[in-house]
């Protein structure tokens, strides 16, 4: 209720995310099942913002596409998502896309020391736990 109270009388972007991700936690969301972030921007902003940006789950399939922007690992089902991992030694970025629609729901950035922050998303985004998903090397070109 917060959020839309927030919003209906002009509320600013911060507050309404802040109470969504309070809302998140306050209806137990975050239980161990993964953790509640508040996201920077739209991911329509972040596409155009960093250009070529794999949208949907069909596009993060062309490894030569992904493998040119430093992705290296994917997991086929997280929950209600599919994940696409860009891991470098101490931090990366996770895309998740949407199970049913193949749709890029979040982007979220990770690494030390800072830990995770949703880059692009949803007001916010409850990142999901895949501790225990199979995950596959992509097998990207070596030249």
């Amino acid at each position: 209720m917060a959020v839309l109270a927030s919003e209906a009388t002009g509320g600013s972007t911060w507050a309404v995310r802040v109470a969504s991700v309070l809302a998140l936690a306050a209806a137990g969301c975050g239980g161990g099942h993964g953790v509640g972030l508040v996201c920077q921007t739209s991911v329509a902003g972040y596409c155009v913002e960093v250009g070529n940006c794999p949208r949907t789950w069909t596009e993060a399939q062309d490894t030569l596409l992904v493998c040119q922007q430093g992705f290296n690992k994917s997991v086929p089902i997280c929950g209600e998502y599919r994940e696409l991992i860009a891991m470098g030694i101490d931090s990366g970025m996770r895309y998740y896309y949407d199970l049913r629609t193949g749709a890029l729901v979040a982007v979220v950035s990770y690494g030390y020391p800072g830990g995770e922050s949703c880059v692009a998303g949803p007001g916010a985004f409850l990142v999901p736990s895949c501790d225990g998903s199979p995950a596959s090397l992509l097998n990207c070109p070596t030249n």
